[in-house]
């Protein structure tokens, strides 16, 4: 599908309502009339095929013909992330995410995260515009400032033979991801510390909680980037 995907909530009716900033794009970008077919996902795995009824600047209703559910991706992919001091870095880094078809996304506030107040409506929004621009249809789940133990207990609440969590490491003798990368596993978890890195006492939690410690690089890599790094190396060992 190479046309414009637009995203709305969809409760199951009729007719389905694009919001104001995607009914300007609509109306004033690609010109679309009443008649025009538009593709919608509500984020939840559905593509819906709908006919416009009335375009305007601010409202654009289709009438729902077609919803095809998406298969699920083979594996989920979670990440916990010590959150970014610099909110363009945070931003970019949840584009590059989503992108990279990440399931949940934990901003984790760790003992070396200086405290920020991210909105998460605004948040949400950097994360739709990236699920339309790289065609997904299964919209992240975000959680923002949470503690360490959030992401563990998360990751605990999967049976223990279906699931790996992967830690990033600053230590160079930590072992490369192909070397402990376990195949065919359903649900894969990823953890990379804020600027610093985790703290001695985060370190003994995140092993006693199961994560292999992985050297992602011979370099010393800002948190997005390590980020990016982690998510993308499950994707490419399967």
């Amino acid at each position: 599908m190479n046309e414009q995907l637009f995203f709305a909530e969809y409760s199951g009716s009729k007719h389905i309502e694009l919001d104001e900033q995607d009914s300007r794009h609509c109306y004033k970008v690609l010109r679309k009339k009443a008649g025009d077919t538009i593709q919608i996902t509500d984020g939840k795995g559905n593509a819906i095929r709908g006919v416009l009824l009335e375009t305007t600047p601010r409202r654009c209703v289709a009438e729902v013909r077609e919803i095809v559910e998406m298969p699920l991706p083979a594996y989920t992919l979670s990440i916990g992330v010590g959150m970014p001091s610099h909110p363009q870095r945070l931003e970019w880094m949840l584009e590059k995410l989503t992108e990279l078809n990440v399931t949940n996304i934990f901003l984790l506030k760790t003992e070396r995260v200086q405290p920020l107040h991210y909105k998460q409506e605004r948040l949400n929004k950097i994360i739709i515009s990236a699920m339309k621009q790289s065609l997904q249809f299964y919209m992240p789940a975000l959680e923002i400032e949470k503690p360490l133990s959030a992401f563990t207990d998360f990751f605990h609440t999967f049976k223990e033979d279906e699931r790996q969590g992967l830690s990033g490491s600053c230590d160079k003798a930590a072992p490369a991801l192909k070397t402990v990368f376990e195949k065919n596993k359903k649900n894969y978890f990823a953890l990379i510390g804020p600027e610093g890195d985790f703290t001695e006492s985060e370190e003994r939690h995140i092993s006693s909680s199961g994560f292999y410690p992985i050297s992602l690089s011979n370099n010393r890599l800002r948190t997005e980037t390590a980020a990016i790094s982690i998510v993308n190396g499950i994707h490419l060992q399967q």
